[in-house]
């Protein structure tokens, strides 16, 4: 086996490795990104649009500098065929008081019939030690145990909560199941009104913010950033697609989306903001989306946690808790006990986070 590190951003500008199958790994570099773009329409054939998906997470963030040459790994085969990848994408995020730069894995994949090869676990090893602090949501069990084995933590795990709006909606998610009638989410057909009024308050819809000096809860959580420049990019961008409600004269809101479920049309809260220290703001996220539910003629309610504070209002407001839990993973220098790491009360993340919100 041979390896050999050139020098350059994080030690990683060029990279090569052979051993005696030939294969090659390269740091992802403009020249080729056409070769990219194609394997991944082969790899995820349900991606709806490979170039926006490829331009939006890995280009138009506004952490990245160069964009020319986004952050990634590459791997090749002795006829220079590409076998596999490791995306990465930047973020900032805040504990202890401080604000850090670190990186999402994101897109971490190898063709099947090179999965004994080792290069899976050698793309791991050089994105995962060479972008730091590094993060990921959602790691498959095999990715899951190649993280783990490279000194990252399993720090928490983000669960999706399911509301059905009726008691005839199971029923409906029963017979397409069983016909396999597909139903398209989509919130540009989707009209969704310019206030909702819950209780005494009211959430207003906003499309382009002019001052913005959120707060970042508390500093015992890992929390990433919801500056100006993160929604304007992950929200703003995407006009008919993303809607975001705040509630008035507050720094709590909260972003839904139209999307498909198993058949059903599902009202998505992708990201929320609101204060860990009483239940209310939460509560009425929760009491606005049921209204826009009403409203939109959807049936039910997705949404994610990874703090139990969410869990039990969610719980509370008749939502349960489905599917596999997405492990928070990360190697980034972070003093945290086993207690909070078990009792979900360290990681305060959403399906905006990584990518997770981008491939449901």
């Amino acid at each position: 086996m041979y390896i050999s590190i050139y020098s350059g951003i994080f030690g990683l500008t060029g990279l090569s490795y052979t051993d005696k199958t030939n294969m090659n790994l390269l740091k992802l570099t403009s020249a080729y990104l056409n070769d990219l773009l194609e394997f991944n329409k082969r790899i995820f054939p349900d991606r709806a649009d490979v170039r926006d998906h490829f331009q939006f997470l890995y280009v138009d963030n506004p952490l990245i500098e160069n964009k020319n040459n986004p952050n990634g790994l590459i791997a090749f085969d002795e006829d220079r065929k590409l076998i596999g990848q490791f995306m990465l994408t930047p973020a900032e995020y805040y504990f202890d008081g401080r604000r850090s730069i670190c990186f999402f894995g994101c897109d971490y994949f190898v063709l099947e019939e090179h999965r004994r090869s080792g290069v899976g676990a050698l793309l791991a090893m050089k994105a995962i030690n060479g972008y730091r602090p590094y993060f990921t949501i959602g790691a498959s069990e095999d990715a899951k145990k190649i993280s783990l084995s490279l000194k990252t933590r399993h720090i928490g795990d983000l669960c999706k909560f399911i509301r059905l709006k009726n008691v005839f909606t199971p029923v409906k998610f029963v017979l397409k199941k069983i016909t396999g009638q597909k139903t398209q989410g989509d919130s540009k057909s989707t009209n969704f009104p310019g206030s909702i009024n819950v209780k005494s308050s009211c959430f207003k819809l906003v499309s382009l913010i002019s001052e913005w000096d959120y707060q970042y809860t508390d500093k015992q959580y890992i929390e990433f950033s919801r500056s100006a420049g993160f929604i304007q990019w992950r929200f703003f961008s995407r006009p008919g697609v993303y809607f975001f409600y705040r509630l008035e004269n507050t720094s709590c809101f909260f972003v839904c989306r139209v999307l498909t479920w198993h058949g059903l049309s599902l009202l998505s809260i992708v990201d929320y903001r609101t204060t860990l220290k009483k239940s209310r703001e939460f509560d009425l996220i929760l009491k606005a989306a049921r209204k826009l539910t009403t409203l939109t003629g959807l049936d039910g309610i997705m949404t994610m946690s990874s703090l139990s504070f969410f869990d039990r209002i969610l719980k509370k407001n008749g939502f349960i808790g489905t599917g596999r839990p997405q492990p928070v993973l990360t190697n980034a220098p972070v003093d945290i006990s086993p207690e909070q790491i078990e009792n979900r009360n360290i990681v305060y993340a959403t399906m905006a986070d990584c990518d997770i919100d981008l491939n449901l």
